[in-house]
This record gives structure tokens, sequence and C-alpha cells, in this order.
């Protein structure tokens, strides 16, 4: 209601606070802090629409990079994709999305991984209602959170790196990864 995403003061940024940083937590988590970050916005001077985040990983042993996309005027798949040695590995931005893999030597064929037995989570429980619980329980059991807040602050430490670059993305934002690195 109040419109803060219009302005940056308010807001502290745009679609990479709003919707990018929940993506870069988890990036940070699987992957550690990336070597390299470049972004391009349509930002103009206040809260960005759109955005083209890249990483690159140059000190991991086999170095790689990758590319995140978030817009709030065009609308995107959500979820991540990885792209291996392998094949493409798929997984929608949903609590319980099933993980697709799709092998390069059979690209007609798609896997579905999903886990064996007893699952992590109720189902219908939302992951983020669980984050709070624990946050929680945490405080109240003196002990520490599943997610500490030396996490948090490499996740703003990140942020602010990517904004510290940011340059102008042309008038038309691309719409998929390829268009992006194309």
């Amino acid at each position: 209601m109040s419109a803060y995403n219009l302005n940056r003061k308010a807001a502290g940024g745009g679609v990479l606070i709003v919707t990018g940083s929940h993506f870069l937590d988890r990036m940070l988590y699987l992957w550690g802090y990336p070597d390299e970050v470049k972004l391009k916005d349509d930002s103009q001077g206040g809260p960005e629409a759109n955005c083209m985040a890249t990483f690159r990983y140059t000190t991991a042993n086999t170095p790689f990079e990758g590319v995140a996309l978030y817009s709030k005027t065009t609308a995107l798949p959500g979820g991540l994709v990885i792209e291996t040695d392998k094949g493409i590995v798929k997984v929608a931005d949903m609590d319980d999305a099933d993980i697709i893999f799709r092998p390069d030597a059979t690209p007609e064929i798609e896997e579905i991984v999903r886990r064996r037995g007893k699952p992590l989570y109720p189902k219908g429980v939302s992951v983020f209602q669980l984050q709070l619980d624990d946050f929680v329980d945490a405080c109240q059991q003196g002990r520490p959170p599943r997610v500490n807040g030396y996490q948090g602050l490499d996740s703003l430490k990140l942020i602010k790196d990517l904004y510290s670059r940011r340059q102008s993305i042309a008038n038309n934002p691309p719409t998929t990864i390829a268009e992006s690195v194309a």
C-alpha cells in the first residue's frame, strides 16, 4: 500500500533487494561468495525494475559463472537452472518443487529427482515459516539459529557489491538467459 518499491530511500533498492535477495541467500549457501560480480539494471537513478547479475567463481577447482535475471515488468520463469558437464538441472522456485535433470546424452528425456523416505518438511508447511520458527526456537533455547547473522551479512555485502558495480542495461532487458549472454 505504501509503494515503498518506487522510492529508493524507502526500499533501499529495487527488484534485486525485493526478489533477488532470496536467490542470493541460496546461492551463497550452495557455492559461497563469488570472486567477481557485475550488475546491469534500468534504475536511471531510482529503484531498478529489471536487472541482470553475473557471478564468476575463479578460485574454485573448476571455475564457473552464472547469470540471474530479475524483473518487475517481465514475466520470467522462476527457479534455478544449472548447466553441468552431464546435463541441465532445473528447480522451480517453490518449497516442494521437484528437481528435474535433462541429460545431454538424451535431451528428450527429463528425469525427476525426488527424496525417498520421510520428507524433510511436513507437506504444505512454508519453508519461510520454518525459518522463522527456527529463529524463535533458537532465541528461546539459547542456541544458534540454523542461519546465523554472518550469513545474513554476506548476503547484504553481496548486494552492496552488486550495486557498487552497476551499469545501465539497454532499454529492452533480456527475458531469457540466452538473450542475456548473447
